[in-house]
């Protein structure tokens, strides 16, 4: 590890760019071989990146790059060609170096052994780039039965590590260019006593001088039997416990981890325009505390005013006309002073107010330009991905990548990459057939994926298609109905994109069988979760035989956001404005009820109302005079709009649109459900900031009984509370089906976890009663689910199982359950007293 924690961090970032540099050109070179433009560019990350980890002593990486360098230059002069093999090498070679400077930047005991083996790795790449076939390539980790056997002979006293002849691997081909590479990669060791040549086994003496004996036998790469021998080395005695001689994992991907953008690049230029600007706000500054003063100046003016009003008052009949016409022109000089001053006074502030917002505003650009940056930072990500991807599949794919120029908020950019990963991953194992199939259908035997990045307006489009089968609408239904989802009768009269959009739903998959890519009905879900988050939505699209294209539409900014204000309750609410499909005025009298909920007529088709405050559960307020004809008083309403579906709430009064910079909820708070942050208004006040998506999920046709609309008979009507049963055992299931409705409340049923995400989504419940020993999804891992989602934070849950140790109610507790009843001291009374203290009486 790098002791300096600055250089640590900039090497760090540095070598980040640098191997990002090589994998793109590697890729780029690998696809047109011809096109030898990019290797300058190659060979300057290579070498800068070599100098780089010689200066702070990162030596593996050093020989590492160093060798990449030199096979660089190899391809560069066309000495040697990029095979498949050479290229696979390569990028193993790039991935072993991202995982040593990571162990050289991480804050980890010294005395850990590395994941990597970098003797292990250059070897490889020697033999790769001098044409050694695949077969004969030394193994990334060495076989246990050369550790067996040299283990403990290296741990005795002063014996030295003899390794059997037969272990010692294949020599390699003599092009090696520099076989001191190798040795220079083992660390010195406290040396013994030498030993003399003629005690020294003849595979011994072949092999590579200078090898340290902490390494395996076999892991030692010799050179060709025809080199005469060096002359005898002492072998170095191995000074660490057992545990350091460890079998050398292969080279594998890090484990996932969130992806986070620690650092900006911002131009200087950038920086030198708000310094401009913040010396513009010093001198604003000052002219207001010159304006200060007079204002205290004014202040004195009117206290001068009042004493001359006062003597006035005593001055008598008998006082001189000279002394009151004195008096009388003071008084008018004071009062023209005063005048004068304060429109003086109100011009400048007027001006230096001006002057301030159009700084602030500009400002407030600046600083959101400097987190900005372009898709391609997370586009990069790809390439690689795709082509291991599809070497893994079998499949031939070229993936183009556009509008990489596009620019968004750091923080949307770290979130999409995930998203993104998911809908790279479902194409290339859904959606893209074998090489076989498409020519068989006519289609060009490698694929296209096209990844595309544009900005509209003031959101970010990212979308990805491919050319590839298509979605199989038949397929989808047919899931659909085995998950019981909707009957086929009802998917039938679907359009196709309603039926696309089923993909989206938590655990949905057309796959009977999951595969290493997908199959698990997780992924899509996440994207939807995902762009919902960032005020945005997923759109399906495709064509059968033709490919598909998915679409996410989200904001460029998470902090900044053009609102609606509205009144309800006496409270000031932020709606986004992204949500506010229209806002209107609307007479009770247009209220009508559909299948027991109120809905208004917009545009010919049925949509679901409420009042906002019955929906945010506020207190109502005290009732007023009745009015003579409320059906005839029209209410403001706003109608949200979330993908296709639209919902109206009535307000008391609409404010304004204006931007709000929304700050997140406090971390020290459980997250409010309909509230995604809150803003500053202009009189100082804090407004709460509405997340729509929550205001769908909470649609129960909760009614207070203040609110102004319950005159009207189409509000008045309240449901029962939702329970959702989850179990899969019928007759457990009937039994506490049948307790639940003879209480009053409107029970579903699902027959495991994986039902009851479905049914989840397909209406608002007050609580989920369910067992944990399931098929496909059981209770604790259906509540850890839930949790998961923010819209269900406050769903109360309870779990009953017949599970009853303590280690067993504690796991349901740490999954996120409310309450844990056991099934041998189950009772009626017990069940429905935990559901009136955690959910809505009947």
């Amino acid at each position: 590890m790098i002791d300096d924690r600055d250089l640590r961090e900039l090497y760090r970032l540095s070598s980040g760019e640098h191997l990002q540099t090589l994998e793109t050109g590697l890729l780029r070179f690998e696809q047109n071989p011809s096109d030898r433009d990019d290797f300058a560019e190659l060979l300057r990350a290579a070498h800068t990146l070599k100098g780089d980890s010689r200066m702070l002593g990162v030596n593996h990486v050093e020989k590492l790059v160093h060798q990449v360098e030199h096979v660089l230059k190899q391809l560069q002069s066309q000495e040697i060609s990029l095979t498949p093999l050479l290229a696979e090498t390569l990028y193993n070679t790039l991935d072993a170096v991202k995982q040593l400077v990571q162990e050289a930047t991480e804050d980890l005991p010294s005395e850990l052994p590395s994941a990597i083996d970098p003797v292990r790795v250059l070897a490889r790449l020697m033999q790769a780039s001098s044409g050694v076939a695949e077969s004969e390539l030394m193994p990334l980790e060495p076989s246990p039965l050369p550790i067996a056997q040299t283990a403990p002979a290296s741990l005795e006293g002063n014996s030295e590590l003899i390794p059997d002849p037969q272990l010692i691997p294949e020599p390699i081909p003599e092009s090696i260019p520099d076989p001191q590479l190798i040795s220079d990669l083992i660390p010195e060791q406290p040396s013994e006593p030498e030993v003399t040549p003629s005690t020294t086994p003849p595979a011994v003496s072949n092999s590579v001088p200078a090898l340290g004996a902490d390494r395996p036998a076999s892991s030692v790469p010799t050179s060709p039997a025809t080199t005469s021998p060096p002359p005898a080395r002492s072998l170095d005695r191995p000074t660490s416990p057992v545990h350091s001689i460890h079998s050398v994992n292969p080279i594998t991907p890090p484990s996932a981890e969130p992806y986070h953008i620690d650092t900006i690049r911002v131009a200087t230029r950038h920086l030198d325009g708000l310094v401009d600007r913040v010396g513009e706000l010093a001198a604003i500054e000052r002219r207001l505390s010159h304006q200060s003063a007079l204002l205290d100046g004014l202040v004195r003016l009117w206290e001068e005013l009042r004493l001359l009003d006062r003597g006035q008052q005593r001055i008598s009949d008998h006082t001189l006309a000279t002394d009151r016409r004195r008096s009388d022109q003071q008084r008018h000089q004071l009062h023209e002073e005063f005048q004068q001053a304060l429109y003086g006074l109100r011009e400048r502030v007027q001006n230096a107010n001006h002057r301030l917002e159009a700084i602030t505003d500009d400002l407030k650009d600046r600083t959101r330009s400097l987190r900005l940056l372009p898709l391609a930072t997370v586009f990069q990500h790809f390439p690689r991905m795709v082509r291991d991807l599809a070497q893994q599949q079998g499949k031939a794919i070229t993936l183009v990548v556009e509008g990489g120029e596009t620019t968004a908020d750091k923080q949307v950019i770290e979130a999409l990459r995930d998203p993104l990963l998911h809908l790279v991953r479902n194409a290339i194992d859904h959606g893209i057939e074998s090489a076989a199939e498409r020519q068989a259908a006519g289609k060009p035997a490698c694929a296209t994926l096209r990844l595309r990045g544009a900005q509209q307006g003031d959101r970010v489009l990212i979308s990805l298609s491919d050319d590839g089968r298509g979605l199989d609408r038949q397929a989808i239904i047919a899931t659909a109905v085995r998950q019981q989802l909707y009957s086929a009768e009802e998917l039938a009269h679907w359009q196709d994109e309603q039926i696309f959009e089923l993909i989206l739903l938590p655990g949905f998959s057309t796959r009977l069988e999951a595969t290493e890519l997908s199959g698990r009905g997780v992924g899509l879900d996440a994207v939807r979760v995902c762009a919902e988050r960032l005020k945005g939505r997923v759109i399906v699209q495709s064509k059968p035989g033709q490919g598909c294209t998915i679409t996410l539409t989200v904001g460029t900014t998470l902090a900044a956001t053009q609102a609606l204000l509205v009144m309800t309750r006496d409270r000031t609410l932020a709606i986004p404005l992204e949500y506010v499909h229209e806002t209107r005025l609307v007479p009770v009298s247009q209220i009508t009820a559909l299948e027991g909920r109120p809905v208004i007529l917009l545009e010919g088709e049925p949509v679901s109302a409420t009042d906002l405050g019955d929906l945010l559960e506020l207190p109502g307020l005290p009732p007023g005079p009745a009015p003579d004809r409320v059906d005839v008083i029209p209410h403001a309403c706003v109608v949200l709009v979330m993908g296709r579906d639209r919902l109206a709430v009535f307000v008391d009064r609409l404010i304004d649109v204006q931007e709000i910079m929304l700050k997140p909820q406090s971390k020290l708070l459980v997250r409010v459900r309909n509230v995604s942050g809150v803003t500053i208004l202009g009189n100082g006040d804090v407004c709460p900031v509405l997340h729509p998506p929550d205001l769908f999920a909470t649609l129960g046709g909760r009614t207070s009984r203040n609110s102004s609309l319950s005159t009207a008979d189409s509000l008045s009507m309240a449901r029962p509370p939702a329970i959702l049963l989850v179990e899969d055992s019928i007759a457990t299931r009937t039994q506490e089906k049948r307790i639940l409705e003879t209480a009053g409340y409107d029970v579903v049923t699902a027959t495991d976890g994986m039902d009851a995400l479905h049914k989840l989504r397909s209406r608002t419940f007050d609580a989920i009663v369910s067992d944990i020993q399931m098929p496909r999804l059981d209770g604790l891992g259906l509540t850890a689910r839930i949790r998961q989602m923010p819209e269900y934070d406050d769903l109360p849950i309870v779990l009953v199982s017949s599970l009853n140790s303590d280690a067993d109610k504690r796991r349901g507790a740490e999954a996120g359950a409310n309450a844990y009843l056991t099934k041998d001291a189950f009772n009626q009374a017990a069940l429905l007293g935990i559901l009136r203290e955690l959910a809505r009486s009947p």
